[in-house]
């Protein structure tokens, strides 16, 4: 795929959950290769709020992330730096059901 090409970092993708007591915990920890751009956006975040990212980043699809169910919140990790996922969002390929990347709304 072309669009492999351009995929030339590796960041740490991480869902997290709730437990019985309702603090965050850890679910799933996994490495991603993708594409950061840097760049301030408004946005609005899952609540509806009108917030700025500072990032969006690329990721190539992979198997893991094409299962996975909603988490509460997620992070990535890239060089370095913790950034919470405001958005997280699934891109097609025209006129197919099959994914192109994720695009990550970063702050």
């Amino acid at each position: 795929m072309v669009f492999d090409t351009f995929q030339n970092d590796t960041a740490t993708l991480k869902a997290f959950g709730r437990d019985f007591g309702g603090n965050a915990s850890v679910l799933l920890t996994f490495d991603v290769k993708c594409d950061v751009q840097f760049q301030v956006k408004r946005t609005t975040n899952s609540a509806g709020e009108e917030i700025n990212t500072f990032a969006t980043a690329f990721i190539t699809p992979k198997p893991q992330l094409d299962q996975l169910p909603t988490y509460d919140q997620w992070q990535f990790e890239y060089d370095g730096v913790q950034y919470q996922v405001e958005r997280f969002k699934r891109v097609r390929y025209p006129a197919s059901s099959a994914i192109s990347h994720y695009e990550l709304e970063l702050r």
